[in-house]
């Protein structure tokens, strides 16, 4: 009968950890290894449970194997927070956190020089790569920029930007205007209406995030 108990909250506890990720494969256009984390904690109840049985009576070798476990974690945990550049992150995740176009080197910096130029009290038009509700660009952007009511964020391609729209250049022509873009996705980078304003690499010098003004 003890058994049987068991089994049903393993298996119930199974259920929570697999059902939710099988829905999120099911409708998800894009997987990554980070979409794991909200499941991860049910993935760890069940070792943890071996763990307490198998161990807990030897009070020695559970201290040892907890041991074993969480220095190499805190080593890691401490170079992610001190140094993420060189931290051993799978290649897959290295590439979404920091170094290509969904990492967010810049826009805080990018924001701040808007923010301040806003303060004029003049009205801004910023265009993005990306479209609204898709990824970093403009999304990262409108965290810091939401209550900046002068200040109209707006995303226009999430593949490639191949012209500078011309109702950005016509906008330059009223008031400041800004255009930011990842470096590999904007083909018109010789256009005579920007003006190189910043460069941010992300990680390891990958893929700089562009900022620039557009001139009239």
């Amino acid at each position: 009968m003890q058994f049987k108990k068991k089994l049903r909250t393993g298996v119930f506890v199974l259920a929570w950890f697999l059902i939710p990720l099988l829905i999120e494969m099911e409708i998800a256009k894009g997987f990554t290894p980070r979409y794991f984390i909200f499941v991860a904690p049910f993935a760890l109840i069940l070792p943890s449970y071996f763990v307490s049985e198998v161990l807990d009576k030897k009070k020695k070798v559970f201290i040892f194997a907890l041991a074993v476990l969480l220095v190499p974690a805190a080593l890691f945990e401490y170079q992610l927070m001190t140094n993420p550049e060189s931290a051993p992150i799978p290649a897959k995740e290295k590439d979404g956190y920091l170094e290509e176009w969904s990492a967010g080197y810049g826009i805080k910096e990018i924001a701040s020089y808007l923010k301040d130029q806003g303060s004029k009290g003049q009205s801004i038009t910023v265009v993005t790569e990306g479209t609204q509700g898709y990824g970093t660009l403009p999304d990262g952007l409108e965290i810091y920029l939401r209550d900046e009511k002068n200040i109209a964020v707006e995303g226009i391609n999430w593949a490639l930007i191949k012209k500078v729209p011309d109702n950005l250049i016509q906008d330059a022509k009223v008031h400041p205007a800004y255009l930011v873009v990842n470096v590999d996705r904007l083909l018109d980078s010789k256009n005579p209406h920007l003006q190189l304003i910043a460069s941010y690499p992300k990680a390891n010098g990958k893929e700089p995030l562009l900022f620039y003004k557009v001139n009239p």
